[in-house]
């Protein structure tokens, strides 16, 4: 009895044989590092082992796109026909490039006797350069992520660039700012696209002036007049007439005065209204004399 003890308190003990798993070593190379709207990017993968895969599965932001068992491999509908898988190696390739390809890619491999590991590497594509790339607001016009700009303007105490160069900003505006503006803009996958963008300035009325044809200020009665209303404005200002700050019914830059007596003598004046900044500015007088003559 104490022999079988023994025995079996000998064989009890021995612990049973764990076979150790080698950790494998995987790195991708994305080739081209940028993808552009649509091409082909390519997922090299490489590894540290000599054995077939057992299992290898492709997700992108979480959403798989092919799965294989070293045999058979079965690819997600929506990347029927972009996808080209190599199975001996795990590397994939991506054609017909969207924006919305852009992400976290990720492959998960396991082999025979080794650990499953996982590596991922990030996809950014980018699109073209179009020729609605600048936007213009009132004073900062800008332009999208991803993109390098110069401005081509007139540079002084009034305009100031942004840090990353992608704003700029003209204060206080002056009516003299309408020149044309340029950007050439880039990215990595694109020419350099100029887009000319101009900023349309309302100012005035100001300068508003007053002049008589023929010259007066002392007429004959009977003579014909034409009175010029003129005014620094943007949009063209609009002009009403006054005798004595009494406003008369005529409109425009013109007010005529035919066969002139002596109740139309007095003060005349000029009100420029402009409809956009809706500020309006009153002429100087100009004094008008109607004389008889005598027989």
């Amino acid at each position: 009895d104490i022999i079988n003890m023994e025995l079996f308190y000998t064989i009890s003990s021995v612990k049973p044989f764990q076979k150790s798993c080698r950790s494998l070593q995987v790195t991708i190379v994305l080739k081209p590092d940028v993808g552009t709207v649509g091409d082909s990017v390519q997922f090299l993968v490489s590894t540290d082992s000599h054995n077939g895969f057992s299992f290898i599965s492709w997700t992108v932001n979480g959403s798989t796109i092919l799965t294989s068992d070293g045999t058979n491999t079965i690819t997600y509908p929506v990347y029927n026909g972009r996808i080209n898988f190599d199975i001996t190696t795990g590397s994939l390739e991506l054609k017909s490039l969207t924006l919305h390809d852009s992400g976290s890619y990720q492959v998960q491999i396991q082999t025979s006797g080794e650990s499953e590991v996982q590596q991922q590497v990030s996809l950014k594509v980018l699109g073209e350069l179009q020729h609605k790339l600048i936007h213009p607001s009132i004073i900062q016009p800008t332009y999208p992520t991803g993109l390098q700009g110069v401005w081509s303007l007139s540079q002084n105490e009034r305009v100031h660039l942004s840090a990353d160069n992608r704003t700029f900003t003209i204060s206080p505006v002056l009516r003299f700012d309408q020149e044309p503006i340029y950007c050439s803009v880039t990215n990595i996958v694109s020419n350099t696209t100029r887009k000319a963008i101009s900023i349309n300035i309302n100012f005035g009325p100001d300068n508003v002036a007053v002049t008589v044809s023929p010259p007066g200020p002392i007429f004959t009665s009977g003579t014909s007049l034409i009175l010029s209303c003129s005014a620094q404005s943007k949009p063209p200002a609009q002009f009403q007439w006054a005798l004595n700050d009494t406003l008369l019914s005529q409109r425009g830059d013109k007010l005529q005065l035919m066969n002139i007596k002596g109740s139309q003598s007095g003060n005349y004046t000029c009100w420029a209204h402009n409809t956009r900044t809706l500020r309006y500015h009153l002429s100087e007088r100009l004094v008008i004399t109607s004389v008889a003559v005598n027989q």
